[in-house]
């Protein structure tokens, strides 16, 4: 049975545009939109096939290299990639041989947990004698930081007064709901402000942990 009959999609068409004629229509058909992608753009075929290929090439990979056995040294390089893959698989995060040993070695040494590690993968780097360390942040690190608080507050100010306003100002019906969706919108941008210093808070975790312990991770080659 269909959904929608041909016949319907004036009258359909018809309320869109009337929602699309007021701002509250547009706030309330926004965020429907954006919750129906949020919900439904895993299943997307396109983003299916992309990971089904990411998944291909990992058994391709596995399956090369018993064919590399003439080449040792392309059975080297097929086998740490294929390895690289499936650490990423497990932890999420991409990384070669060395820097392989060295994020697990950090794990144990500080014991966080792999969202941690992969957060502040960023701020991680190894030195020519192989060490694996949290890098000093930058004065562009530092000021970004800053700035995502200061957004942050300010989302979360502006949420307040949008809500107050909604609550003690006779703004009408429209107004009011209106005013209370975008105070609802600006403190998710505040979450989402929050969460851009997450990088930088696990790189300190990291690094204070390392620093309490007096360890540093070495890597062997």
């Amino acid at each position: 049975m269909e959904l929608v009959k041909l016949e319907d999609l004036p009258s359909l068409l018809e309320v869109i545009r009337t929602m699309l004629s007021t701002a509250l229509g547009s706030l309330v058909l926004g965020i429907v939109i954006f919750i129906y992608l949020v919900i439904k753009v895993p299943q997307v075929p396109l983003v299916q096939t992309l990971i089904g290929r990411k998944e291909s090439r990992l058994k391709y990979l596995t399956e090369s290299i018993a064919c590399a056995a003439d080449e040792p040294f392309c059975r080297t390089v097929v086998q740490d990639i294929r390895d690289a893959m499936i650490f990423e698989k497990a932890t999420g995060i991409y990384a070669e041989s060395k820097w392989r040993r060295g994020l697990v070695e950090m794990r144990d040494v500080t014991g966080v947990s792999w969202i941690i590690m992969r957060r502040a993968r960023q701020y991680m780097d190894m030195n020519a004698n192989g060490v694996l360390y949290i890098r000093e942040f930058s004065l562009a690190d530092r000021f970004e930081y800053r700035f995502n608080i200061m957004v942050m507050w300010i989302f979360l100010c502006s949420a307040v007064v949008s809500f107050l306003g909604a609550l003690l100002l006779k703004l009408g019906l429209e107004i009011t709901v209106a005013s209370i969706l975008v105070a609802i919108l600006l403190v998710g941008s505040a979450m989402w402000a929050a969460t851009q210093n997450w990088p930088q808070e696990a790189a300190s975790n990291i690094r204070d942990r390392l620093n309490a312990d007096g360890a540093a991770t070495t890597v062997t080659s």
